[in-house]
This record gives C-alpha cells, sequence and structure tokens, in this order.
C-alpha cells in the first residue's frame, strides 16, 4: 500500500515482535522485583523475630490496638506469657497506664518515632525494671514496640550520683576542717 499511515505486513509483524518482546521484559522485570520483595520480606521476618531487643506489634482496629506479634525476645522476657496476650486489645493491655495507649496513638498518628522511659513490674516475674520504650509506625496500621531494659545503666547512673553526692560532702567538710 501506498498509504504512510499503513504498514505493510512486515513491518507489522516487526511491529508485534517488538511488542511481545516488551511485555515478556516487563514480567522479565516484575518476576525479579518479586523475588526482591519475597526475599526482603524474609530479611526483615528474621530481623524481627532475632532482634535481642522485645519487640510487640499492634495493628489499629477501630479507636483501639491489638497486639498482633511479637519477637522471640519479648517471649522470653515475659517467659512466654506474651503469647497469652495475643489479640488482647491495648486498652486492656494498658489497664492503670494509659500512656501505653497514648503513645500508641501518637505514634500511629504522627507517623514519627517517639521514645519514652518507664518504671514497670514485668510479667509474670514480678521483677522492676527501667525500660526504654520506642514506638515505630508501620504502614499502613501498625506501631511495633521496642522495648530496651535500661535497669543496669539507670542503677550504674543513681550509683554514680551517689558517689558524687558523698564526694562532695567529704570535699565540703575537709574544707570546713581546714577553713
Amino acid at each position: 500500500s501506498s498509504d504512510p499511515g499503513v504498514m505493510s505486513g512486515e513491518a507489522s509483524r516487526i511491529v508485534m515482535l517488538i511488542a511481545i518482546m516488551a511485555v515478556a521484559g516487563l514480567i522479565y522485570h516484575a518476576k525479579g522485583v518479586t523475588e526482591q520483595l519475597r526475599q526482603s520480606g524474609e530479611l526483615f521476618r528474621s530481623h524481627y523475630k532475632d532482634d535481642p531487643v522485645p519487640i510487640y506489634t499492634w495493628r489499629r482496629k477501630g479507636d483501639d490496638f491489638v497486639l498482633v506479634d511479637y519477637n522471640d525476645a519479648a517471649f522470653e522476657i515475659t517467659s512466654g506469657a506474651v503469647a497469652d496476650y495475643m489479640g488482647l486489645s491495648a486498652r486492656e493491655f494498658s489497664g492503670e497506664r494509659p500512656e501505653t495507649l497514648e503513645y500508641l496513638e501518637r505514634a500511629w498518628k504522627t507517623k514519627i518515632i517517639l521514645r519514652r522511659t518507664d518504671d514497670r513490674t514485668v510479667l509474670p516475674t514480678g521483677q522492676s525494671q527501667n525500660l526504654d520504650i520506642i514506638y515505630v509506625f508501620v504502614p499502613p496500621d501498625s506501631v511495633m514496640v521496642h522495648t530496651v531494659d535500661i535497669t543496669e545503666r539507670v542503677q550504674a547512673e543513681n550509683a554514680l550520683r551517689d558517689a558524687n553526692e558523698q564526694l562532695e560532702k567529704r570535699v565540703l567538710a575537709r574544707t570546713e576542717e581546714l577553713g
């Protein structure tokens, strides 16, 4: 055909072949991306489960949050009791400690990392601990809570402060003796 807008049979086959190759390339690329995402998810899951810091994942449900996951360190630190809390709402869990729910809410709404320290009794051991608690929003609807035991650090800081106070008293007493 002499019409420039109409392709000959050979040109039409070449265009069709190029289109098929382009689609095949896209499919190949999509499979590669899917495999990378799968591997990335497995790596994240492995890091989550094996992290030495106890981690609890709360998912938004209505106007509350529900405990949906935890890592091995959380299981260990609670002597397995965390398994009994799966599916428990944050309102039920926090009880007389409303700041837990407040921080979950703030992390979820603002989508920023929040940190606070807290003194609490860890269930079921009954031991008192000082915790550094970190709240991290995880799209689309969850908040991960990391609880770092800082009890030894707090005790060391208190001991250092007490030693400094004693030293200052001794220096003051000695200064008065010499004075």
